[in-house]
């Protein structure tokens, strides 16, 4: 079975607990300072569908505490990436020459790839006992070079899915976020079953 269909199908499952956490999400994504945590938090509920395990906005919330240390950390070195990435995007924008064209697609390439790879981290991160930011990235680089290609049809879709809903703001609230972190751990889960005891898992 494809795996966006067994996305859409467990939120189907479990879609009005979804609908109620997806709200919460919004919600304090929207303070800022809860970002990360909700973020984790919502991943951390994408886990739970997928391992048959109950989905509700008590969960939700207990996660968002739980993780809200570990997702801060993270989070900054979001913003330390990001911002620096951005600075240069929009301070050299009007540069000219070989060297400014070829400075701006590095930082492109950077951001897009941590992009990437941000996709996946939380549910590898929730697998991991050793969850040292640089250990599960390195995790989520094997995953990307051993399923190319089912990855990048969840980095598309993920793309795409989020920029329609942003576009049109009802997905957004509804299923957009659910679906998406579904699709992520669903291959995550995927490829770490027959991997329990390799080292594509630091435990």
């Amino acid at each position: 079975m494809g795996i966006l269909w067994r996305a859409v199908v467990a939120w189907w499952d479990d879609m009005i607990d979804f609908f109620i956490v997806n709200l919460l999400w919004l919600a304090l994504t929207f303070t800022l300072i809860g970002l990360p945590p909700a973020l984790a938090a919502m991943y951390q509920m994408a886990a739970h569908s997928v391992e048959r395990d109950l989905v509700d906005w008590r969960k939700f919330l207990a996660a968002f505490r739980h993780n809200f240390i570990a997702a801060w950390r993270w989070g900054l070195l979001q913003l330390i990436i990001y911002g620096v990435g951005m600075f240069n995007f929009l301070y050299y924008s009007y540069a000219e020459g070989d060297l400014w064209v070829v400075l701006r697609l590095i930082w492109f390439f950077v951001l897009f790839t941590l992009t990437v790879l941000n996709i996946f981290y939380w549910p590898f991160f929730f697998q991991e006992e050793d969850r040292r930011i640089m250990n599960t990235y390195r995790n989520v680089l094997v995953m990307l070079a051993v399923h190319t290609g089912r990855a990048a049809f969840v980095v598309v879709f993920t793309i795409v899915y989020g920029m329609f809903s942003v576009m049109t703001g009802v997905l957004l609230t509804f299923a957009t976020m659910p679906i998406i972190t579904l699709m992520a751990t669903l291959l995550v889960f995927d490829v770490l079953k027959p991997h329990r005891q390799s080292p594509l898992v630091s435990r």
